[in-house]
C-alpha cells in the first residue's frame, strides 16, 4: 500500500500568497539595502573616505571618550609608560579578543597588572612598552 505525503489544510492559493509576501520582503530589504549604501556613500564624501568608513557614531554626536571624531579608538602612547587594557591591545595588534587569549598564555607574553576593585583583582592591564617589545620580537628575520 503506498502512501501519499498529507499537505496541510491550505490551498494552492494561500502558498501562492506565502511566496508573494516573501517575495515583497526581499524586495522590500533590497530597497532599503540600496538607501543604506546611497546615505552611506553621501556620507563618505561628505567627510572623507577614511572617516566615514570608520565611523560607528551617528552625524553630530560628540566623540565618546578614548574615540577619535570618526569612532576609531585612541591608543595611549605607547612611550607614555601606561597600562593597556585588553581592547588597546587588540587595536594595538590588529586582532580578536579570542586570539589575544591564546597568545596571553604563552610564557613569554607580558605579565598582567590586576589593580584591587571592590569585587577582589580587577581586569588585566599590561605595560604598553612590554606589548610593543613582545610584538617586536615576533618580527620576520630577512
Amino acid at each position: 500500500m503506498k502512501v501519499s505525503p498529507r499537505l496541510p489544510n491550505k490551498t494552492l492559493g494561500d502558498y501562492d500568497s506565502l511566496t508573494m509576501n516573501t517575495s515583497n520582503l526581499y524586495r522590500e530589504l533590497a530597497t532599503k539595502l540600496a538607501e543604506c549604501a546611497e546615505i552611506a556613500a553621501k556620507l563618505a564624501g561628505e567627510a572623507g573616505a577614511t572617516t566615514a568608513a570608520h565611523s560607528t557614531a551617528p552625524p553630530g554626536a560628540k566623540p565618546q571618550p578614548g574615540r577619535s571624531e570618526s569612532g576609531r579608538a585612541i591608543l595611549p602612547n605607547a612611550g607614555d609608560n601606561v597600562l593597556w587594557t585588553i581592547d588597546n591591545i587588540c587595536t594595538y595588534l590588529g586582532i580578536e579578543k579570542t586570539k589575544l587569549r591564546s597568545f596571553s598564555c604563552m610564557p613569554n607574553f607580558p605579565k598582567a597588572i590586576r589593580l584591587p576593585s571592590d569585587k577582589g583583582s580587577g581586569h588585566p592591564r599590561y605595560r604598553s612598552e612590554e606589548v610593543v617589545k613582545w610584538a617586536g620580537k615576533h618580527q620576520e628575520k630577512n
